[in-house]
């Protein structure tokens, strides 16, 4: 716990670097061991101390440690370790708290434009929390500020995962179908029609935990019963498509409702009345996973690739002394949500034999691959699911082996003055994916990075 701690108290200290904020560490000495997953509660600390210090203008954020063996009036009867994030922000107006861990919600419109992110930290935190038998909450007052508080459990829970059904793998490449369904049979008949089909299939119960896994999983499909225990299976399909980081994934309904029209009105790409067969799922399966192709078909065309007839354009603001090499590729790693967006960017590249392109689509397992693929230039999306976009690329900042890796930041996000202040260090460049077409994507693309690579070897 104290090198979780200490490490993202690490990265928080390039993130406040321009604003009057003192980082605080409240941590007493001989703390338990505690059942969590490392990764996962370093990414909730994360989450929250980035959301803290994006909301602080000036102050301190304090991140304070004890230990409980229970607490009553939180309904905490087991022993755990609480851990509070305290800032001096803002504050967050009572009626809104309630609205913080919605998946897909912000609280205030006029707040987050001016600082940006997408809110989506909180919802997956939350869900994080609580996969490791924790609870969270949040005390909040205008204009003194905000603590998160979360506990982290001594021992396991007694149920610790309400995933009913998990047949992927460690060195698991088939595709997986995301399944949810209250009833564990319809799961077993689900599961058992899709591996001889050559996929992998996680179910879940509910469509809490649907919004739990998605991110976790990603599916090539999900598959959506609508009468589910505490959220419909219309509500979530509904939060699916509202979310920027989940609308691509084709959904399924499968329920005894007919109300095929409702679906379709919701995003729905394909329809099953229960009882379902075997080969209407599969049929089904076929159809959306047809459509998914062609959209992927429509993106790329969106952003040919040039001919291989095509030289690549001279730089003409920027000079350089050695050109990029084909028999020395350079490496590129690009991190984007948008699987068909990423897909065309990599294809783009690639084809002109000057590049080593590497892709992943979320902003922690970017900072993993970036740790250990040494690339040469880092493409980033701000608008990726799982952790604030400018945050990651603080967190790069402060990593040694990524501190001086330029970054080209390729986003559809408008970015404002401060914005523009918290990334500028002569290593970092700013495009709007609207203002290129393919051609002078490239152009661009390529003379930033022969330009960066260069000053780099210099």
């Amino acid at each position: 716990l104290y090198d979780i701690i200490n490490g993202v108290m690490s990265t928080m200290v390039g993130y406040v670097k321009d604003k009057p904020i003192d980082l605080v560490k409240e941590v007493p000495t001989g703390l338990p061991l505690v059942f969590a997953d490392p990764k996962r509660l370093r990414q909730i600390l994360l989450n929250i101390l980035s959301n803290a210090a994006k909301f602080t203008h000036d102050g301190s954020v304090v991140v304070r440690v004890s230990r409980h063996k229970e607490q009553p009036e939180r309904d905490l009867y087991i022993p755990h370790v609480q851990i509070a994030v305290e800032d001096t922000g803002i504050g967050i107006d009572e009626r809104d708290i309630p609205l913080l861990f919605e998946p897909f919600r912000q609280v205030d419109g006029s707040t987050t434009r001016q600082v940006g992110g997408t809110g989506l930290g909180l919802p997956i935190t939350k869900e994080f929390i609580e996969m490791m038998g924790g609870s969270v909450w949040v005390e909040s007052e205008v204009g003194v500020g905000t603590t998160f508080t979360f506990t982290v459990p001594l021992e396991p829970p007694t149920d610790p995962d309400a995933v009913m059904l998990d047949t992927t793998g460690e060195e698991d490449y088939r595709p997986v179908i995301l399944a949810v369904d209250d009833e564990p049979k319809v799961l077993e008949l689900y599961n058992r029609y899709l591996q001889a089909e050559g996929f992998a299939m996680v179910g879940v119960n509910t469509a809490v935990d649907l919004e739990m896994r998605v991110y976790e999983v990603e599916p090539v499909a999900i598959l959506l019963d609508i009468q589910l225990p505490e959220k419909s299976g219309w509500d979530a399909l509904e939060d699916l498509k509202a979310n920027d980081g989940t609308r691509h994934i084709p959904v399924i309904v499968c329920s005894i409702e007919e109300d095929r029209e409702r679906g379709a009105q919701l995003g729905a790409e394909g329809y099953l009345t229960k009882p379902i067969d075997e080969e209407d799922l599969l049929n089904e399966i076929e159809k959306v996973m047809e459509k998914l192709l062609a959209a992927e078909e429509a993106a790329a065309a969106r952003m040919p690739a040039p001919a291989e007839s095509m030289a690549m354009p001279e730089p003409e603001r920027i000079q350089t002394e050695a050109p990029l090499r084909p028999n020395n590729l350079t490496k590129v790693l690009v991190i984007d949500p948008d699987e068909a967006y990423a897909a065309a960017l990599e294809e783009l590249l690639e084809i002109t034999e000057l590049y080593d392109v590497q892709v992943t689509h979320k902003g922690f397992e970017g900072l993993g691959v970036a740790d250990k693929a040494n690339p040469k230039t880092i493409i980033i999306d701000l608008d990726i699911p799982d952790m604030d976009g400018i945050g990651l690329i603080v967190a790069m900042r402060s990593n040694p082996s990524t501190n001086d890796v330029p970054i080209i930041i390729l986003t559809e996000r408008e970015l404002g003055e401060e914005q523009l202040e918290t990334i500028e260090d002569g290593m970092t460049l700013y495009l709007n994916k609207l203002d290129y077409d393919a051609e002078s994507l490239l152009e661009t693309l390529h003379e930033a990075i022969e330009f960066f690579t260069n000053s780099h070897d210099d």
